[in-house]
């Protein structure tokens, strides 16, 4: 992946996005989800959602769900 150094725990794709947890630094820091299109084109990591503790794909790779607090949250991504 062309994209800077980070701290990056997780990471899932589908046929047209790569999905990554990213950290920030700090002893309360925040999670956020990172997508990368994949293409030959404009490749920048872009934010999806901010503050959540995990994500997963559903196995078409067709909707994500991703937890904020205590609160699961499904969302279908403009990547699709």
């Amino acid at each position: 992946m062309p994209v800077s150094a980070g701290n990056y725990s997780y990471i899932d794709l589908n046929d047209k996005a790569i999905y990554i947890m990213s950290r920030e630094t700090g002893i309360y820091a925040n999670s956020n989800i990172k997508v990368l299109s994949i293409s030959n084109e404009d490749i920048k990591l872009n934010d999806m959602a901010s503050d959540v503790s995990g994500f997963e794909l559903t196995r078409d790779g067709k909707k994500n769900s991703y937890k904020k607090r205590k609160v699961i949250l499904y969302d279908k991504s403009r990547y699709w």
